[in-house]
């Protein structure tokens, strides 16, 4: 990896995006792409960036929220507010991680919107079917504690984790 100045080449930003989609935001490649946005030459450069943050922002939102997935279910079967709720926290940490491309104002803004807006329809759409999902769990095994984690849910807005502005 490059060290000094802000410029990265676009070869080693492809290698840490390469690295995160394998290993996650705990690695050390994580730090360059938060901090740094390739070297640049035109708007047809933008859309090679753009298309390689889409495909890792999909990797690391399915990975998080299969996390999510397990985390609640894990706090669901045993009737664990806490772990309902360490669920919910540690999945907000993780889409703050995943937006590091928010927080880099080399990133220019048409790839920053563009990013933001689809993450977002993407948790939408994944808190629609986590509801449907837990609406027929309700049908099955109807108990006040999945209810309640229901109502939770269906009173927070997903997106506004990705998107404050829009909520």
């Amino acid at each position: 990896m490059e060290d000094g100045g802000r410029d990265v080449s676009f070869e080693n930003w492809l290698h840490a995006v390469s690295q995160v989609k394998r290993q996650g935001t705990k690695c050390e490649e994580f730090s360059l792409l938060c901090d740094r946005y390739p070297r640049s030459a035109g708007s047809s450069y933008n859309q090679r960036v753009y298309k390689e943050l889409a495909a890792l922002e999909t990797v690391l939102l399915q990975r998080s929220i299969r996390q999510y997935q397990k985390d609640l279910n894990e706090g669901l079967s045993h009737g664990e507010e806490e772990a309902v709720h360490y669920a919910w926290v540690r999945w907000k940490k993780q889409i703050r991680d995943l937006l590091f491309f928010q927080r880099n104002r080399d990133f220019p803004g048409e790839i920053r919107d563009k990013m933001t807006g689809e993450i977002a329809r993407n948790v939408e759409d994944f808190q629609k079917n986590l509801l449907k999902v837990m609406k027929r769990s309700m049908k099955l095994e109807p108990g006040p504690f999945l209810e309640e984690v229901y109502r939770s849910i269906q009173k927070k807005s997903f997106r506004s984790l990705v998107d404050p502005g829009r909520d």
